[in-house]
């Protein structure tokens, strides 16, 4: 099954599912949909939902499981993220369950994901004279604690990322780079990636005609829209060849 990356839970195909299997696949997307965007925004989402995965998928069928990892794979739920969360909760379950009077695990569960993990590797010291001071790991801290004197793993090493991390990846560098000025946001960086000129005038057009109501924001918007066409407009008319008689239509 192929998944579509720009939404992870368009079109998802159960047919060839089992019933039990394609009510298991339901369930599990019903649970993602109100947090999506969230996970999509990088939020603590993406661990509930990852928990979520860990603690019903080992009850799901064969097919609905299947068919649930590429979902998981769109939305950077990784297996290398799953084997990540599992080992940092073996580690503080093992070490700290029922021993610790000293916030130890609640300061690790503080920290993303991936700089757990490589805090469970640490030396037990190491990781009380950090949590002393209030501060937290930065990732690249903390693995220079588990590697030192060594060269630091480099992200390609550590996990594979899929295409919807690196179109992320993308989109922060849009939002971050100062030459494009009208991109804010990661709806606005994703259109940008992924619809031609011709489609994004469109879908511009598309939403224009059908507003209804117009405030102030959104006059400034127009009016500035307006005076982008009206530049737009006095640039060199390009030909292009359209036919096999020679004949071409401006573009």
């Amino acid at each position: 099954m192929t998944i579509n990356y720009h939404n992870a839970l368009a079109n998802i195909d159960t047919n060839h599912l089992t019933d039990k299997g394609a009510s298991q696949v339901q369930n599990y997307t019903e649970f993602i949909r109100p947090r999506y965007e969230s996970i999509k925004s990088g939020e603590l989402t993406k661990e509930e939902v990852a928990r979520y995965w860990i603690e019903n998928s080992k009850h799901y069928t064969d097919g609905a499981k299947k068919l649930l990892e590429n979902v998981n794979d769109a939305l950077g739920i990784s297996k290398s993220y799953l084997s990540q969360l599992n080992t940092v909760d073996k580690f503080l379950n093992t070490k700290y369950l029922g021993k610790d009077n000293l916030g130890i695990p609640a300061y690790v569960l503080e920290h993303p994901v991936s700089v757990r993990y490589y805090l469970c590797k640490m030396q037990h010291q190491e990781l009380w004279d950090k949590f002393l001071t209030g501060e937290h790991f930065t990732k690249r801290e903390a693995q220079s604690k588990v590697y030192p004197g060594k060269q630091l793993p480099t992200p390609s090493s550590e996990e594979t990322q899929t295409e919807f991390q690196k179109k992320q990846g993308k989109c922060d560098e849009l939002i971050g780079d100062e030459r494009y000025q009208y991109i804010r946001d990661r709806a606005s960086a994703e259109t940008f990636i992924t619809a031609t000129t011709n489609s994004s005038i469109a879908a511009c057009m598309e939403k224009v005609s059908r507003l209804s109501v117009c405030d102030e924001k959104r006059q400034k918007q127009l009016r500035h829209l307006i005076k982008l066409c009206n530049e737009a407009l006095e640039k060199p008319q390009y030909f292009q060849p359209y036919s096999l008689t020679g004949g071409s239509k401006p573009v």
